[in-house]
C-alpha cells in the first residue's frame, strides 16, 4: 500500500510554469526542473485539471507520461496549458528516483496562478515564470 511507503522530502526538484513564445502567441508550458547534483531516473508524472466552484464542477483527463531520466541541473518542458485551462486548478504527481530512493511530489497551480504578478526567475530555465518548489 502506498501509505506504507516513506517517501522522503525533497527540495531540489520542481515544477514551474513560463510563458512562452510560440510562432508569435503567447504560450503557458509546465517544465519539470532538477536542481539537484545528481541524474534522476524513471520519471512518472500525471496532470489534471479540476475546478470545484460550486456553479462549476469541471475535470479534464488524467494524462499520464513517463520521462526516462533527467541529469542534474537540467529542466524538461512536459505539457502546454492550454488557455481553456488556465481557470482550473493544474495538479501534477510527480514520482521519480535518485538511487534507489523513491520520491513522490505534488505540485498544484491554482486557477489565478496565470494571473499572478509572483513571478520569479525559475533556476536552470533563467526566465521568468510561477514556480513551485
Amino acid at each position: 500500500m502506498k501509505k506504507d511507503i516513506h517517501f522522503p522530502k525533497d527540495d531540489e526538484v520542481h515544477m514551474a510554469i513560463v510563458s512562452e513564445k510560440d510562432e508569435g502567441e503567447n504560450v503557458w508550458n509546465a517544465y519539470v526542473i532538477n536542481t539537484r547534483n545528481s541524474k534522476i531516473d524513471t520519471l512518472l508524472l500525471t496532470s489534471k485539471g479540476y475546478s470545484t466552484r460550486q456553479d462549476e464542477d469541471v475535470k479534464t483527463s488524467v494524462l499520464r507520461r513517463q520521462l526516462l531520466n533527467m541529469e542534474p541541473n537540467t529542466a524538461q518542458k512536459v505539457e502546454e496549458i492550454p488557455e481553456e485551462l488556465h481557470k482550473l486548478t493544474n495538479e501534477f504527481w510527480l514520482s521519480f528516483y535518485d538511487g534507489n530512493t523513491l520520491y513522490d511530489k505534488k505540485f498544484t497551480f491554482s486557477s489565478h496562478t496565470f494571473e499572478s504578478d509572483e513571478r520569479v526567475k525559475v533556476p536552470v530555465l533563467e526566465k521568468e515564470g510561477i514556480l513551485i518548489k
